[in-house]
């Protein structure tokens, strides 16, 4: 299970899925994880996603298995659902033709249940449409598209309509109708209102925010008010023994990475950190709240450090531990969590305004002198009888460390950079950090930060002699380019 852990390469081509299922298959193992065993290592091999009509029979073949063998009751319904809607997906690789023989093969089977017959013919509807009609913009769909796109989709939603009668208590059809209704194939509901029916049956049906979602951006809604006022909405639930009002957390970040950059651009705009923090801070407040108390400070204390509301980043973090931290959220902001914290402890403490009255990015970035560093030196140690707290102390060696080390470098004497904990005197961006000894440390980059920089802290005039040893990344890492920068990184 190689490719579960991201190693793609170790699988060549489907092919070899192919034999490994055929092995699983003689070992004796069920049709059912037979299937999900070729979902997996096809879904993980990206650049390997073709189906040959020999695979698209091995799926097939499994997935009609997978029923006769397994008869999805009631309770299992809804599971068979599932499989059969990634079944699909996968099957559409090897086009229409062949996704048509997965449904009537389906459809053969003795005994399966009417409301996943409709619902998986009402899928199919939807990829003809679909296939008619392209995913260009309207001005490039043909007329004969279009008039096909209207046709399947009206039949998708006959099938979808007809599923939702015969099980409104699941919410599968009615999602499934959000789509068929923003694209015009439905005169009885507006996506909204399959939205509705969708979450009666099922509060927290996850795939109903996101299709939602993507039927109010202003391509179909035409409205760009609508989007915005539906994640509100969603962060506004008080449903905090559900994770309902953390996915519009999860829809806020959707809405910029499609529209508007990554990261970041989330808090840019006016009341999105406001009602961030009032739903996280609900959750905290709850007895039995269904987000990890981690996750919910590790998140209030990212955006906050970043609007620069000290104050709440500072009581965010004080519950907790930097083993606790999770350093994702904070690599979306580029934020570096354990500077974030110190940070937050001085600029809601009492040396707040007065750490203000100097530069002390200056530190980093200027060529000072003795007499300057100086001037620093007394003024950090007035600031550190201002706020002695403990908590504030490692932002204080943050700034004494260059100091030091800056001095030592303008006698002429060499100076051992060294590491300890806290990192006092680097900038770490992206990545953990483990110490091995005072003079080496591991670094590994965080998921959706951005490539690593373990940066000095302090400017280093021409000229110097620097030697160190860098062991490079793992080879099969995507960018294992490991190396020096001497001067300002290109912009």
């Amino acid at each position: 299970m190689e490719a579960i852990n991201g190693r793609t390469s170790t699988f060549d081509n489907i092919a070899t899925m192919t034999i490994a299922i055929e092995e699983m298959k003689d070992a004796g193992y069920r049709p059912a994880a037979q299937f999900r065993y070729y979902h997996t290592v096809f879904w993980f091999n990206v650049e390997e996603r073709t189906l040959t009509l020999e695979h698209s029979e091995a799926l097939r073949s499994y997935v009609v298995a997978m029923f006769r063998s397994d008869p999805p009751d009631k309770e299992y319904l809804r599971v068979a659902a599932g499989l059969l809607s990634i079944a699909m997906q996968i099957a559409q690789f090897a086009g229409m033709e062949e996704t048509k023989r997965l449904v009537d093969a389906c459809l053969a089977i003795e005994g399966l249940d009417p409301w996943l017959k409709h619902l998986l013919v009402g899928k199919y509807y939807v990829a003809l449409a679909w296939e008619y009609r392209g995913m260009g913009v309207a001005s490039e769909v043909t007329e004969d598209g279009g008039e096909q796109f209207r046709k399947y989709l009206a039949e998708a939603g006959k099938c979808f309509t007809r599923a939702w009668q015969l099980r409104p208590d699941f919410p599968e059809a009615a999602t499934s109708m959000i789509n068929v209704s923003m694209a015009g194939g439905d005169q009885r509901y507006s996506p909204r209102g399959w939205f509705d029916c969708a979450i009666r049956a099922q509060f927290d049906h996850q795939d109903a925010y996101w299709t939602l979602h993507g039927a109010l951006q202003p391509r179909w809604s035409g409205d760009p008010t609508a989007s915005p006022k539906f994640i509100r909405e969603v962060l506004g639930s008080t449903h905090y023994n559900s994770q309902v009002p953390y996915w519009g957390l999860y829809l806020l970040e959707r809405d910029v990475d499609d529209f508007r950059g990554r990261g970041s651009a989330i808090w840019r705009e006016a009341g999105n950190y406001e009602a961030v923090r009032k739903m996280i801070q609900g959750y905290l407040a709850y007895e039995d709240s269904a987000i990890s108390t981690a996750v919910l400070r590790s998140q209030l204390a990212a955006a906050a450090s970043y609007t620069k509301d000290y104050v709440t980043a500072n009581e965010a973090f004080q519950g907790l531990a930097d083993d606790e931290i999770y350093q994702v959220v904070f690599g979306k902001l580029k934020l570096n969590p354990f500077e974030a914290k110190r940070l937050a402890s001085v600029l809601a403490g009492p040396a707040a305004e007065r750490l203000s009255k100097l530069d002390w990015s200056r530190l980093k970035s200027d060529y000072l002198s003795v007499d300057e560093l100086n001037v620093y030196a007394t003024e950090l140690d007035a600031l550190r009888q201002l706020d002695p707290a403990k908590a504030s102390q490692r932002y204080w060696d943050s700034l004494e460390q260059p100091i030091a080390w800056r001095k030592k470098f303008l006698t002429g004497d060499w100076v051992n950079l060294t590491f300890t904990e806290g990192m006092p005197g680097w900038q770490l961006r992206g990545a953990e950090y483990k110490i091995e000894s005072p003079d080496s440390v591991v670094i590994t980059s965080i998921p959706d930060s951005g490539p690593l920089q373990l940066g000095c802290g302090f400017a280093i005039d021409p000229p110097f002699t620097v030697e160190l040893k860098v062991e490079d990344a793992d080879p099969d890492r995507l960018c294992p380019e490991v190396g020096i920068l001497f001067g300002d990184p290109a912009p």
